[in-house]
Order: structure tokens, then C-alpha cells, then sequence
């Protein structure tokens, strides 16, 4: 199933949406389903997000982007050489 990919506003949404709906009575269960997420996705977002505001959450998401984009490249072997290889150039400077 293909990864749904949702931005700082959407994130913050459903979860203002979630505890709206809670606090109206409804379980949990019932108010993420109604948001179209599910409850390990919503608990998720809401120790990542629950606090931030909407610039501070699109930042957090850019540096996750970030951190995986480089881990992704650490893994390949001959891109890995050129980052250390770059790396190493910058230090001489």
C-alpha cells in the first residue's frame, strides 16, 4: 500500500480534528477512523507534533527528510565515498 504523504498542515488537522471528536464523547478509535488515520499513525503524529505550531512541525519534517535522505545516501556504497570524500575537502579548508 502506497505511503500517503501528508504536509505540517494536514498533520496538525487531523490531530486537532482527533481530540475534538474525543472530547465530544467519542472513543479514540472512532475519531481516528473518522479522520482517516489510523490510532499507531495518530499517536505517532501526536508525540512528534502534538506541541509544535505549524512552522515548527514543517521544520521537524524537513530534518526527518533530511536525516533519511543521508542515511539513504550512506548507504550506497560509491555516493557514501563521495560525502566522505566531500566532507574530507571541506575539513581543509
Amino acid at each position: 500500500m502506497a505511503r500517503k504523504g501528508h504536509t505540517p498542515e494536514q498533520i496538525l488537522g487531523k490531530l486537532r480534528r482527533v481530540e475534538v471528536v474525543v472530547s465530544g464523547g467519542k472513543t479514540i478509535a472512532e475519531a481516528t477512523r473518522a479522520a482517516g488515520i489510523s490510532r499507531q499513525t495518530y499517536y505517532r503524529w501526536r508525540n512528534e507534533y502534538g506541541g509544535l505550531g505549524i512552522d515548527q512541525a514543517r521544520e521537524a519534517l524537513a530534518q526527518c527528510r533530511l536525516v533519511h535522505q543521508a542515511q539513504a545516501l550512506a548507504q550506497e556504497p560509491r555516493l557514501g565515498l563521495r560525502l566522505r570524500i566531500g566532507e574530507d575537502l571541506r575539513r581543509q579548508e
